[in-house]
């Protein structure tokens, strides 16, 4: 048996697995300690004037998160309403003028004499004669999407003169978003500029997570995150081993706003000393793409909501940082207590800090721990930087109460002991290995069968998952079992692989396997446990994934043969691991399916790029169909991807995980009438002309889409997606009579809907 473990102990001296308790302290929550003050770019110049006629709120701070990217300007409050007048920063002239129904929505862009460049983002209109400009412009262009460059000077604008007014045309509610650039066009933050925001409120910070980035990396034992709730304040430090890094779910609020916002600065030290900041003052547009690297979605890490990382990951070249972040035992020293602290501070100079105890180091973990026979228990561990000077078995009741508690010597590195226990009474045993400096490992807990017959001997479930270089394994039972369960694995190397359990709790265990080299695996999991009267209990599962390196082109195939995913090196920031498989999917709002479902899952953010996709059809291929995604797996939020076919395999690109189908749109969209309301007789000659539009099948694809006229002529609604509806203000009065409106809207499959109705504009 011994041999056994020698062999799963090897497993473990490769990838350097320690262990310890659960517990942390946190040391909350000083204000402008043991950190110097920031409080914005030292050399800021004179104050811009509030750029919007509202009370002096914003709602968006430069740097926040976006799905992959950042938010590279300042929001400012406009009470929820459209038509506040926007004020000129300074003395230049209208550079740029560009009308979408997506992105910025109507923009306008100033060229200031000083060489800088604002943005006005989200406007409702402009300066009249500009609106003049732009209703010639979409009568010659046919369309209402403009991008236009007036000549320099021809619009010269002074400092706190009137530019544009506020809406919300483009994406979010209404607001005033303002980029303000400098002269190479790098997004520069505006609170830098002397807008005034009362502020006296410090960051938040709720949890920090500590991450091990391989799997030669553990955090108290664990392969995976392990997560600090900043309310609680502990006292045992982190064992870690390998390369760990910091991250911190925190964000930012203002006086006398609830708005959510970002940080500004946010550094981590190690007892005094700092080794990694980062400053949210300017981000260029080439590193935008790294966002994803900058805040990442917790989900990945096991939890909610987003984090800030702490650290720079492979691949990310964003120049706001300042040191790596990276912790390891080459920087610390082994053995030694460190108090890591992680601070967010604002503009204004709130910040808040957190801290918590660290040691690198290695804990003794479990190879085996079962009730073998009634009244006795079987151990069997080992610790790779010591030795095992005891054991300590708590024998509980039913209620978790400890009835017993008898210490057993090993004095060993490698040990398998089995012994008495010492209650009849105890239905659950607690067990724990001590080091020879007192570092106790996870504790183990077992189920007693003395005196029990029957009972539930169910399986435990196995759920697998993927991280950038390791696939981690979770075993869970409904019930507490006899033993950790053991798990075999085959198809990773020339053998089996016989894989230690970290215990998370009594239902629930642990443990990774680092992927092999560059290929496509196969793998059959067993995982096993004693049930109740030493009954094994045992659950087999197959998983698939191919190991992508980062530097040639990989095609991956569906089991099937006709879902592949091409990887080339212009796709990934380094090597990672990726599943194709078949899923089962359903349509919904109108389509109908076409193929079978299919899931890529990356294990969490390697894509730098966009990876080619191919569906094969057997058999007649409906009119009108497409490659569609959706996020989840219960067919809602289908969106569309594309038409592209050659023969029976369409084609397209992708940029994440997500569940892939061909399906087909027969539906039109949906239109119906608004304002004015159907047969009704309005006073106003330039009355707005309102249809509601919607289409959740292939979608419209915008401005272009759609057809709006007035009396026969073609008129250009602005086209609002997130509010399903076009509207358009008439340019020139209308005559007193009856006036018929009508709207024609083509989704990207090319159903079309149109509809008409009548109004009339009094005398």
């Amino acid at each position: 048996y011994l041999s056994g473990v020698i062999r799963t102990s090897l497993l473990f001296s490769v990838r350097s697995y320690i262990s310890t308790s659960f517990s942390f302290i946190a040391i909350v929550i000083c204000l402008n300690a043991t950190f110097p003050s920031f409080s914005g770019a030292a050399d800021a110049p004179e104050g811009y004037p509030w750029p919007i006629r509202a009370p002096h709120y914003i709602s968006s701070t430069f740097g926040e998160r976006r799905a992959g990217r950042f938010h590279l300007g300042l929001d400012f409050k406009s009470g929820g309403m459209i038509g506040k007048e926007v004020i000129a920063l300074d003395d230049g002239y209208i550079s740029r003028v560009r009308t979408s129904p997506f992105g910025y929505g109507k923009a306008l862009y100033m060229m200031l004499d000083s060489g800088k460049i604002v943005v006005y983002g989200h406007l409702s209109g402009f300066l009249p004669e500009i609106e003049d400009e732009l209703f010639t412009m979409r009568i010659r262009k046919g369309s209402y999407d403009i991008d236009w460059y007036p000549a320099p000077n021809k619009y010269r604008i002074t400092k706190g003169q009137v530019v544009a007014y506020s809406g919300d045309s483009g994406s979010g509610p209404a607001h005033l978003h303002i980029e303000i650039r400098d002269m190479n066009n790098v997004p520069e933050n505006p609170l830098n500029y002397g807008f005034e925001v009362r502020d006296t409120v410090p960051p938040v910070i709720k949890s920090v997570a500590i991450i091990p980035f391989d799997s030669a990396s553990l955090v108290d034992g664990f392969p995976v995150t392990q997560w600090l709730d900043a309310s609680i304040t502990r006292d045992d430090p982190f064992i870690l081993s390998g390369s760990i890094g910091i991250s911190v779910d925190t964000y930012d609020r203002v006086t006398a706003t609830p708005n959510i916002l970002g940080v500004y600065h946010a550094e981590l030290a190690v007892d005094s000393t700092v080794v990694f900041s980062k400053t949210y003052d300017r981000i260029s547009y080439d590193h935008d793409r790294y966002g994803a690297f900058d805040h990442m979605p917790g989900v990945l890490n096991g939890g909610n909501g987003y984090l800030t990382a702490l650290y720079r990951q492979i691949g990310n070249d964003l120049d706001i940082y300042r040191g790596d972040g990276i912790l390891t035992a080459e920087k610390l020293t082994p053995g030694k207590r460190y108090v890591i602290t992680v601070r967010a501070g604002d503009h204004a100079g709130n910040s808040t800090e957190y801290s918590f105890p660290v040691m690198f180091g290695a804990r003794p973990f479990f190879t085996v721990c079962e009730c073998t026979v009634p009244g006795k228990i079987h151990i069997a561990g080992r610790h790779l930087t010591g030795s095992v000077e005891s054991v300590t078995i708590q024998g509980l009741s039913a209620d978790g109460v400890r009835l017993t508690e008898q210490t057993i010597p090993v004095s060993r590195n490698l040990f398998d002991i089995q012994t008495d226990l010492d209650s009849d009474a105890a239905r659950t045993y607690r067990v724990v290995l001590v080091s020879d400096d007192g570092i106790e490992s996870l504790p183990a807990v077992v189920r007693s069968h003395k005196g029990i017959s029957g009972g539930d001997d169910s399986p435990p479930d196995i759920d697998t998952f993927l991280l950038n270089d390791r696939l981690v394994i979770r075993v869970r039972s409904d019930e507490i079992p006899s033993s950790i369960p053991a798990l075999r694995i085959a198809g990773i190397g020339e053998s089996d692989a016989l894989m230690c359990m970290m215990p998370e709790s009594g239902r629930s265990w642990i443990t990774a396997v680092p992927y092999p080299d560059a290929g496509t695996y196969n793998l059959t999991i067993a995982a096993s446990a004693l049930a109740y009267g030493g009954i094994p209990a045992e659950r087999t599962v197959k998983t698939s994934f191919t190991v992508i390196p980062a530097n040639r082109k990989t095609l991956v195939t569906s089991p099937d043969s006709l879902f592949t995913l091409t990887v080339t090196p212009e796709s990934l920031y380094r090597p990672s691991a990726v599943t194709v498989g078949q899923a089962d999917v359903r349509a919904s709002n109108g389509l109908r399916m076409v193929s079978g479902g299919y899931h890529i899952n990356w294990g969490d953010y390697p894509l730098r790029g966009h990876c080619d996709i191919g569906l094969r059809i057997n058999g007649d291929i409906p009119e009108k169909s497409a490659l569609y995604m959706t996020g989840n797996g219960n067919g809602n939020g289908w969106r569309f991807v594309s038409d592209l076919r050659n023969g029976d395999e369409f084609s397209g690109t992708v940029a994440g995980s997500g569940y892939m189908a061909v399906l087909t749109d027969l539906h039109p969209p949906y239109l119906a009438a608004s304002e004015p309301r159907p047969g009704s007789t309005v006073r106003s000659n330039r009355p707005r002309l309102v249809a509601r539009l919607e289409d959740r099948g292939s979608g419209i694809g915008g401005s272009d889409s759609i057809v709006m006229q007035i009396d026969g002529i073609r008129i250009y609604g602005e086209y609002d997606y997130e509010a399903d509806r076009i509207s358009y203000v008439p340019h020139n009065p209308l005559d007193p009579g009856k006036h018929t409106v009508e709207v024609t809207a083509v989704d990207l499959m090319g159903n079309e809907k149109t509809i008409s109705w009548s109004f009339t504009v009094s005398q």
